[in-house]
């Protein structure tokens, strides 16, 4: 794969990346755009945009990838082509918006990009799969390991008496987008293991003894964040809730909690 960059009139200097022995791309100056051509017949397989912002070549799973950025009235948009045997030109395969045009800011490894920003709040683009959203991705060179994993966080508040808020941290696999180290919740202040697949079984038996029923072909992963977070969040917030004096009703509206205030048991 060759590196370099590609002068874009108005726009400036942009990366691109490609196998020099199959592809070149080139940049129309008049009109601001970049070309791809199949060097094997000389046929040009796409034609970007104005201003584009990067474009990347990547081979995976046997299937040629062009992951292009643009930008446009501000917004920006990842969008990834793919080029089929014996076809001519490249089809969009999917495209996401994106709160960066910098591909150094949305890049991880080799084919992972972060994608659906919205500030912090982001999902992952593997080319195959679309990750869940997460409330925060910790893009730090200190935080990513070398064995191609990353930190994320998600996070639930709830607005009672006071604020409950939960915080989950965990390391997953930017290739399978699932979950590789124990979870660690802020609020129980605690690591939690993912749980096994005996573990689960177990579980289910005990919620089925109870007149509960565990979906078991769930990902161990959701499970474990059900029975071992959500669950123990929504006891907190009950808990707390079940003490106050009102009921909100609507912005203007207050009603007394009856069954609370009788608890109190006035002397005679």
């Amino acid at each position: 794969m060759v590196k370099e960059s590609i002068y874009i009139k108005d726009y400036g200097k942009i990366p691109v990346e490609y196998d020099e022995t199959k592809y070149r791309i080139d940049c129309i100056d008049k009109l601001n755009v970049l070309t791809i051509h199949r060097l094997s017949d000389n046929k040009i397989i796409y034609i970007s945009n104005p201003y584009p912002t990067y474009a990347v070549q990547i081979d995976l799973d046997k299937q040629t990838h062009f992951v292009i950025g643009n930008h446009k009235e501000h917004c920006n948009k990842l969008c990834d082509y793919i080029l089929d045997d014996g076809e001519d030109y490249v089809r969009l395969k999917d495209e996401f918006e994106t709160e960066y045009w910098c591909l150094d800011d949305i890049r991880i490894g080799n084919h992972t990009f972060k994608v659906e920003d919205d500030h912090y709040s982001a999902r992952l683009y593997n080319l195959k799969d679309l990750s869940e959203l997460f409330d925060r991705i910790y893009m730090d060179n200190k935080m990513l390991c070398k064995n191609n994993i990353i930190l994320v966080e998600k996070r639930w508040f709830t607005f009672t008496s006071e604020t409950i808020e939960e915080k989950i941290r965990y390391f997953i696999d930017v290739d399978t987008l699932e979950c590789v180290s124990p979870i660690h919740s802020t609020l129980q202040n605690r690591f939690i293991p993912i749980y096994t697949k005996q573990e689960i079984k177990e579980k289910a038996k005990q919620l089925e003894k109870l007149g509960k029923y565990l979906d078991i072909d769930r990902s161990p992963f959701s499970i474990t964040e059900d029975l071992e977070i959500i669950k123990y969040y929504q006891l907190l917030i009950s808990y707390v809730s079940g003490s106050k004096i009102y009921n909100d009703i609507d912005n203007d509206t207050l009603e007394i909690k009856e069954d609370y205030v009788r608890k109190f048991g006035l002397k005679k």
